[in-house]
């Protein structure tokens, strides 16, 4: 059976990290490790700082540590900037008088 390699009929999307030793994109990334023993501290770098993502999934046991807090409310003021940005750029106005 012949197999054809869709991937080289389809345009793909080329990003840059900043970081040689980051996961390059795409990828999937599962860190484990025993407690304390930095995995919310690397996951957290590569997302603020190392990595390029389309969509970013977050599993943890309990999302209400500290540093996913500061992720969330990173995130959360980064949509309200683009949200503000986005309201400030000026509709035209339309005139319904023009004969």
């Amino acid at each position: 059976m012949d197999v054809i390699n869709i991937d080289n009929f389809c345009e793909h999307k080329q990003y840059i990290n900043n970081n040689f030793f980051a996961p390059q994109w795409p990828s999937r990334i599962l860190v484990i490790g025993p407690s304390g023993s930095g995995k919310s501290n690397v996951v957290c770098n590569l997302i603020l700082k190392d990595i390029h993502f389309d969509e970013l999934y977050v599993y943890a046991k309990d999302l209400s540590e500290d540093k996913y807090i500061y992720l969330i409310e990173f995130f959360n003021e980064i949509e309200n900037k683009i949200k503000k940005k986005i309201d400030k750029i000026k509709k035209p106005k339309i005139r319904h008088d023009i004969k």
